[in-house]
């Protein structure tokens, strides 16, 4: 892949995420309820407002992760870049989230669980427009 290829994958990606996460966890705020109720006893873990300059760079960076796989799979439909991304984002939360589950207080297992399928979902997204965007095009 040209790397002008993987920084429009990774560009594309993490605007997809930055923009579906938002709009999911902090405005539409559709899961604001399920996940105060199923918090763990930490408290004063969340910040008052987020810092968007690094939650964009970190977007970009899975962004350019599903770019890389997507390459190294030679996915070509979005199809294809849903079920790769599913899988891929479905299994990174799913170390990270049962990892910090087993290491802190944030959150009770319910609500691990729950944030990976949340995260298989967005990823699943973000890999069908990736794959669309950069995805291997079929020899003429």
């Amino acid at each position: 892949m040209s790397t002008q290829r993987c920084l429009l994958g990774s560009l594309v990606g993490g605007i997809v995420l930055f923009f579906l996460g938002y709009a999911l966890y902090g405005i539409l705020i559709l899961f604001a309820g399920f996940f105060e109720a199923n918090a763990g006893s930490a408290t004063g873990v969340n910040r008052e407002s987020f810092d968007f300059v690094s939650l964009l760079l970190g977007q970009f960076a899975w962004g350019g992760m599903l770019t890389l796989l997507m390459d190294w799979k030679r996915v070509s439909t979005p199809v294809e870049g849903m079920k790769l991304g599913a899988i891929a984002g479905g299994l990174f939360f799913l170390g990270i989230d049962l990892t910090l589950y087993a290491t802190t207080n944030i959150s009770n297992l319910t609500a691990a669980l729950a944030d990976v399928v949340i995260a298989a979902a967005l990823f699943g997204v973000t890999g069908a427009v990736v794959a669309t965007v950069v995805g291997k095009k079929a020899p003429a």
